[in-house]
């Protein structure tokens, strides 16, 4: 359903709800190729000495959409984070949905998906330049 799903599974150890993930980043290009990029890790039953829940196996999971042909999104602010993350079968291919804990909620429907997990804490994303308002 989506291409490199078995990476992110392999990545999380099977698991993909993807609870409490951050959206990092989010690119709709109405021509091209779009994506949504997550943060999310493995938490553990164990604690650290602070009495956490260690995570482990951070990575940044990049989900890339090809032929976006349906959008529903709201409350996108500075910080957006998810109670899980739905994927379903669509009519013309999958839709991924977003189930909005704190900012960003909504769905994406995509003819195709593609996914990508970089291991490792993500580091922020390079904001393009701001406009010149002189």
């Amino acid at each position: 359903m989506i291409i490199g799903w078995d990476k992110v599974l392999l990545w999380f150890e099977g698991r993909s709800s993807f609870h409490d993930a951050e959206i990092l980043e989010l690119h709709s290009d109405r021509a091209g190729t779009s994506y949504i990029r997550l943060h999310w890790w493995v938490m553990r039953a164990e604690l650290d000495a602070r009495g956490y829940y260690i995570l482990d196996k951070h990575a940044a999971v990049t989900l890339y959409l090809r032929g976006v042909y349906e959008l529903d999104l709201k409350d996108f602010n500075h910080q957006n984070v998810i109670f899980g993350l739905e994927v379903q079968t669509a009519e013309h291919g999958v839709r991924l949905v977003l189930d909005g804990c704190y900012g960003l909620s909504g769905s994406f429907a995509a003819e195709e998906v593609m996914a990508e997990v970089t291991p490792g804490e993500p580091q922020p994303a390079a904001s393009p330049p701001s406009p010149d308002r002189n």
